[in-house]
């Protein structure tokens, strides 16, 4: 496991599920890590404020470290945040940041591509979803989806007005957490697009087995059961 520090860019590790940990990079100075991820055996990848990427091919031992930047309208150069990063099925990268920024990558992070999506707000988390198209999603209930992985892009809205930090394809169906808890996209005729599974702030989540959420909230750490609601 690699874990990013709250706040600074800074990233540990253990091999031991937790109960140890040791100090891989540390820079007091670098803007934070926000995102961490790994793609196959050795590779990671990391985002963070200013347009900082790192990448590792040898589970963490050395990071290659650089930073993206866009023109804004007005000529001048703007490194955005980057909040979020996700490996397609074909293997491209994509991560999101302020201002709609949208980056791609078709070489493991080594060079990236800038779109704009048509939202001007910070994009926090990104995710594939069921049928291939990928959607990241912004504030209050704002969302963009590209069914070219990641070239082009749609903006739209959703009728969750939350802040959403994680999104994840879990089963087929989009699960999302944010300001306003953990939620499920659902189908089943009700006329009710999202199930709540949880009513407080939730950073991130991870799922486990038997339905089981493991939960980054407001209120620490905590696991709850998908099919026992709210």
């Amino acid at each position: 496991q690699l874990q990013p520090r709250h706040n600074e860019s800074t990233l540990m590790q253990s091999v031991d599920n937790g109960d140890s940990w040791t100090l891989l990079r540390t820079d007091p100075l670098a803007p934070p890590i926000l995102k961490l991820i790994c793609l196959r055996e050795g590779v990671c990848i990391a985002v963070g404020g200013n347009g900082l990427v790192l990448t590792s091919n040898d589970s963490g031992t050395s990071w290659n470290e650089q930073y993206l930047a866009v023109e804004d309208e007005d000529g001048l150069e703007f490194d955005p945040h980057l909040f979020a990063v996700v490996q397609l099925e074909g293997g491209r990268l994509i991560a999101t940041g302020e201002r709609g920024y949208v980056f791609s990558s078709v070489d493991v992070g080594q060079t990236w591509q800038v779109s704009a999506t048509g939202y001007e707000g910070s994009l926090f988390s990104v995710s594939q979803i069921q049928d291939g198209s990928v959607v990241a999603f912004g504030m209050s209930g704002n969302v963009v989806r590209s069914v070219d992985h990641g070239q082009n892009w749609t903006h739209d809205e959703i009728e969750l007005n939350d802040v959403v930090f994680a999104s994840k394809n879990v089963d087929g169906k989009l699960v999302v957490s944010g300001a306003g808890g953990l939620f499920e996209e659902v189908s089943d005729g009700t006329g009710v697009p999202w199930r709540r599974h949880a009513n407080y702030q939730v950073a991130d989540f991870v799922p486990g087995i038997n339905d089981q959420y493991f939960l980054g909230t407001s209120m620490g750490l905590r696991v709850i059961f998908r099919r026992a609601g709210s």
